[in-house]
């Protein structure tokens, strides 16, 4: 004879609690927390760019390895060495460049800490750096050489102005945006910046539109991809049912 019996208290909530330790331990279980943290902490992409920087550029200006080896140079790209349009973003020529460079990139993770989660940041990271670098591949071949996070920072500036005013953002969201504006049109229209004075010599300012340019864009994207899941139906969740037991 068959009998319905209700399982016992704690029987399912054991075995269930175990299930979501292992999946919080496994790839994808990583996957989705990178994907949900977001503002407690200075985001970690951000953290190991300012590190990868600083490993970079201490190797290079310590001669380690040599500096034309790492930087932008259009020719070496021209000829095949691709790569340069990701490592240039991350050495410096100088150690007051990169200590500049490192002061802006500690000041804007602390502003916009809470734009992306922690997989959305290397994204980021990703296109702002690789796209303010092949922007001037493409449009600006008089610039034959360049090193330095500018093109980078002004990409994480515009992805994170963007994601807070497309959110519906405080005044002040829009005073960042608008001042990126106003500092990247200077740029473009000025003689000089007091920032290449400083830092003795020519920025490459191009670099800069091309960053901003880059993280708009992909800020755009993310923004766009989580109001589409939040307007996706989510599966109601299943209730198990009770346990079938033979006697």
């Amino acid at each position: 004879m068959r009998g319905l019996h209700s399982a016992p208290a704690g029987s399912h909530g054991a075995p269930r609690e175990s299930v979501r330790a292992s999946e919080a331990w496994s790839a994808a279980g990583l996957l989705r927390s990178l994907r949900r943290a977001r503002g407690a902490y200075l985001p970690a992409a951000l953290v190991a760019a300012g590190g990868l920087s600083l490993v970079l550029s201490a190797i290079a200006l310590l001669d380690v390895v040599q500096l034309r080896d790492l930087i932008y140079h259009r020719p070496a790209i021209e000829r095949g060495d691709w790569w340069r349009l990701l490592s240039s973003s991350f050495v410096h020529a100088t150690w007051r460049h990169l200590v500049w460079d490192l002061a802006g990139l500690a000041l804007l993770a602390f502003i916009f800490r809470r734009a992306f989660s922690e997989l959305e940041w290397y994204a980021v990271v990703l296109v702002a750096a690789a796209g303010s670098q092949l922007g001037v591949f493409v449009a600006n071949p008089s610039i034959l050489s360049m090193a330095g996070l500018s093109g980078l920072l002004h990409g994480l500036w515009a992805a994170g102005a963007v994601a807070h005013v497309t959110r519906g953002g405080k005044p002040t969201d829009f005073l960042w945006l608008a001042l990126l504006i106003v500092k990247i049109t200077l740029d473009l229209t000025g003689p000089t910046t007091p920032s290449s004075h400083a830092l003795g010599g020519r920025l490459a300012i191009d670099a800069h539109l091309w960053g901003a340019v880059s993280g708009a864009a992909v800020a755009a994207l993310i923004t766009v991809r989580q109001t589409r899941d939040e307007r996706t139906p989510q599966p109601a969740a299943s209730t198990p049912g009770p346990a079938l037991e033979s006697e």
